[in-house]
Order: structure tokens, then sequence, then C-alpha cells
């Protein structure tokens, strides 16, 4: 073995040493996390991954508790992913404080949000007086989610929807995930379920649509929609990225125009 390939041998096996004390930090048992969200006392959400619990850290932190449902396999491509997001830091994803892993149980830990999940300013639903959110408002939650997205796509993930085991809403869940004839699960399925959040964001805030509205407000529902409607074309490579996403957003609704109809054989 010559030096160069010995010292890439050593740096490597540093590199997998620190990312294994990285992880055993961050680990916790299934015991621990019943213990810290008081044996599923307080929902916050439920979606086709799992639901979603607030807990309590020993030292009185608030956290949010995501138990994803069972999922088949060794968790190795679990674990791959964990060690991505833990590296995550940007202003629009939500930090990951701890994970466990226990056969088939497995829960993310993340710090708590005490605004609460956007389900509840965006399905139709959920909407009353006290949490109807502007056009202007849902127009930056959108813009932001989009940048937290491009930034994990960039640089951590290949696909949030992996986490999960590709499971998640009906409806908001790329063709693919349920199909392979659509092509494989990747960036563009999370493209996908952003799109359908988006419009349903739209559609949630324009459910008793004034007429007198500003001009520059419908100029945001007609830039959301049309974002959202290219991200849900039904052929992956159809679909932009999220950079793409993002200069959409941020660009001029003179530059957009509506994607074409996709018929489905």
């Amino acid at each position: 073995m010559s030096c160069c390939d010995a010292e890439i041998v050593a740096s490597t096996s540093c590199l997998l040493f620190l990312s294994l004390l990285i992880l055993a930090f961050f680990l916790t048992c299934k015991y621990d996390v019943k213990r810290m969200i008081k044996f599923f006392a307080v929902k916050l959400g439920q979606g086709g991954f799992g639901a979603v619990y607030k807990g309590n850290l020993s030292n009185g932190g608030q956290v949010a508790v995501k138990m994803l449902k069972d999922v088949k396999g060794d968790g190795e491509e679990f674990m791959n992913e964990v060690a991505s997001i833990s590296r995550a830091s940007h202003v629009n994803v939500v930090t990951l404080l701890r994970f466990c892993l226990e056969g088939s149980k497995r829960a993310l830990i993340y710090e708590y949000m005490p605004n609460g999940s956007l389900e509840r300013y965006v399905f139709i639903s959920n909407l009353n007086s006290e949490n109807t959110l502007s056009r202007e408002k849902l127009f930056d939650i959108a813009i932001g989610i989009a940048r937290g997205l491009e930034y994990l796509h960039r640089g951590c993930i290949e696909s949030v929807i992996s986490i999960g085991g590709e499971r998640g809403t009906i409806g908001c869940i790329a063709p693919e995930v349920y199909s392979r004839q659509f092509g494989i699960v990747s960036r563009r399925s999370d493209v996908y379920s952003y799109g359908t959040m988006v419009l349903e964001m739209v559609g949630a805030r324009d459910k008793n649509i004034n007429a007198d509205s500003e001009s520059s407000s419908q100029e945001l529902v007609r830039k959301m929609t049309v974002v959202g409607l290219r991200c849900i074309q039904v052929i992956p490579t159809d679909r932009p990225t999220m950079t793409r996403v993002v200069e959409m957003l941020e660009g001029s609704t003179s530059n957009l125009e509506l994607p074409p109809k996709v018929l489905l054989g």
C-alpha cells in the first residue's frame, strides 16, 4: 500500500468514526421516546408517514416526535438519511435533535414549532376565523418551504420521501411512489408533493375569494397556481427542480406559462 493510499484509508476511518460518534449521540431508545411524549398524550398531527406527538426533554425543552409507521428492512437506508439530515442547517429546515431505531420502530425527534403544523392554515376543513392567513403570508411560507427543500436537495438527501419508507398522505404523493411505470422515487417526487401542497394553499385561501382583491394578491395566486401545476406533472422529468421552483416564485409572472395537459393512457 502506498503512502497516499494509507492516508486516504486513515482519513476515511476517521470520518467513519466521527459519524458513528455523532449518530450515537443522537440515538434514543424506544422507551425513552414513549416517556418523552408521555405515552402519546398530545398528538400534533397525522400523515401518511405516521403521527407526530408533542414531547418534553429531561431539561424541559419541548420537541416534536414523528413516530414513523412500521418499516421493513434493516434500517441502513434510514440511518444514511438520518446522518444526512443531522448535518442540515438552514433557516427553513426544522432541526433534527435525535432519532430512534429499534427493529421496525423508528422515530424522528425535531425541535418544537410553537405555531403548529401548516395543515392548520392550509386545509379547508381546518380553517376558521382564527387561523386564516393572507395570500401574502401563504406566499412567504411557500417560498420558505421551497428554499428549505432546495437546500436539502442540493447538499443533503436524494429524497425527503425516502425517509418515510416511500409512504405519505394520499393525494400528495407522486405516482412513481406507487407504480414504477412512472419512474423511480427521487427529488422530483418531493417536487410533486410540494406542488400539491401549494395548490392546496391557494384553494384554502381563496375559498371565499373577493372580487375586489388587490391585483398584487391576484398575481401571487396566479404564480402559486402555475408553479403548483408544473410541479404535479405525471412524468418526473417534466417537473422542475426545486432550484427552478424558487426561481419561478421569486421571478415575474409574465414569464410563467401553464404546463401542457397530460392524459394518462
